[in-house]
């Protein structure tokens, strides 16, 4: 081992399988530069590297001084027109046909895949429910890096870089008609307050020129049949800034005003990584700069925070309004209504209260935004885990007690959830009160 003496920092001889990735990511043309070790979080000011790109040997006197530093690779131009589609989790049956008849390298990842594909065009970054496509300005994590949980970024099927290939028509069609465009955080200082207002004749900052937007809050036509189509009076709560600020401090987070910069409430962040966004359709959302650009709703922000996630939830339509009437509860700005269950006995186990508790709490949320529901919700394991915030067996035991001891009845086996199924629950009412 070398010691430099001058600012003691220790050298060691650098891990030959990450210098080999390093050699090939750069004849590949790729703009690289370290991460810290087993995280997403960059080791080094990396925006200025869009117009400076490090050389090998540059990139060496980081790996030697810590060879478990991850990798991160710059999209768009300056890595040759790289682009990376993110999936997480389950992407449309289209989309997988059409990745399966355009094959590309592949990255597997903890939760999903990158898909690795060139473009001669500068593309917009896109985001969807079930992933993201990272196209300019912006990173991804690169094999052999190591997730924060753990698992090794790889290459599928030992698939090498000459095998990316254009990104096929049918793929870019398919994204950019049903993503959301996510905008460039480009130099906009994040004190200055971003609204749309703020953005006018400002050249250096962009919006993001069609908002994500909360699903079932009034920004789209719904049926109304639909039990999440109607809140009333509360439809453009998450429109306002009050409502919002009131959400930070109940994280614990003392913001007084939006683009105020402050730590990201999921991500172990040292520095200020994110501030509240408002957009030219009155949406306030997070706008979270940990890893290049994301935008995140406050009900998405608010779950991930009480879940004790280390990455941000993707809700669905429903999910996102009854954790936003959870928001809405909470701070006490409404009020539930009350509804009639069974109480339980005294020494009943903390996970069964728990999972009895959090059911009874959804029916009352439920009830709020349709008075008409009936007091009955699906309930699947992963929703009540992270509803209740206990584990698969505590909410599976817990369950199966309160079932099998009156307080709840099955009304169907089985619904539609999404593209999931689940058990659809309802309270027994014998001995019930108000709550």
């Amino acid at each position: 081992m070398n010691v430099s003496t001058d600012n003691m920092v220790y050298h060691q001889p650098i891990d030959v399988n990450v210098l080999n990735y390093l050699t090939d990511y750069l004849d590949a043309g790729f703009n690289l530069f370290p991460l810290k070790e087993r995280d997403k979080i960059p080791a080094i000011k990396w925006k200025p590297l869009l117009k400076k790109p490090l050389t090998i040997d540059e990139l060496k006197q980081f790996y030697e001084t810590n060879p478990k530093l991850n990798i991160g690779i710059i999209m768009g131009p300056t890595s040759g027109g790289l682009i990376v589609l993110d999936v997480d989790h389950s992407p449309p049956e289209q989309l997988v046909f059409l990745l399966a008849e355009n094959p590309t390298a592949a990255v597997q990842t903890s939760r999903g895949r990158h898909y690795y594909f060139r473009s001669k065009k500068k593309l917009p970054n896109l985001n969807f429910n079930w992933g993201e496509l990272r196209s300019n300005d912006v990173y991804v994590v690169a094999p052999p890096s190591i997730h924060p949980n753990g698992i090794r970024y790889d290459f599928l099927n030992d698939c090498h870089l000459n095998e990316i290939v254009e990104i096929p028509d049918a793929i870019l069609k398919f994204l950019t008609t049903r993503g959301s465009v996510v905008g460039k955080r480009g130099n906009v200082n994040p004190d200055s307050g971003l609204t749309s207002k703020s953005f006018k004749g400002n050249s250096k900052g962009k919006l993001p020129s069609n908002e994500l937007i909360y699903p079932l809050l009034g920004n789209y036509t719904v049926s109304r049949d639909s039990p999440y189509s109607l809140l009333g009076n509360f439809g453009n709560t998450y429109k306002d800034p009050e409502i919002a600020l009131k959400v930070m401090r109940s994280l614990g987070i003392n913001v007084s005003k939006l683009g105020e910069a402050f730590r990201c409430p999921i991500h172990e962040d040292v520095n200020p990584s994110a501030a509240l966004w408002k957009g030219k359709n009155g949406t306030i959302m997070l706008h979270e700069f940990h890893q290049g650009d994301n935008f995140w709703t406050l009900p998405e922000m608010y779950a991930s925070y009480i879940c004790h996630k280390k990455e941000f939830m993707k809700l669905s339509k429903s999910q996102m309004v009854e954790w936003w009437i959870r928001v809405l509860e909470n701070i006490g700005h409404i009020q539930l209504p009350t509804i009639k269950f069974k109480p339980l006995p005294a020494n009943v186990s903390k996970g069964t209260k728990a999972t009895y508790e959090g059911f009874i709490y959804l029916i009352r949320i439920r009830k709020f935004y349709n008075q008409n529901e009936a007091e009955e919700a699906p309930f699947s394991w992963g929703f009540a885990c992270d509803w209740c915030n206990f584990t698969k067996p505590t909410i599976q035991k817990g369950l199966k007690w309160l079932l099998a001891n009156g307080y709840l009845e099955k009304a169907k086996d089985a619904i539609k959830c999404g593209k999931r199924e689940a058990a659809l629950y309802k309270l027994k009412k014998e001995g019930c009160f108000l709550k």
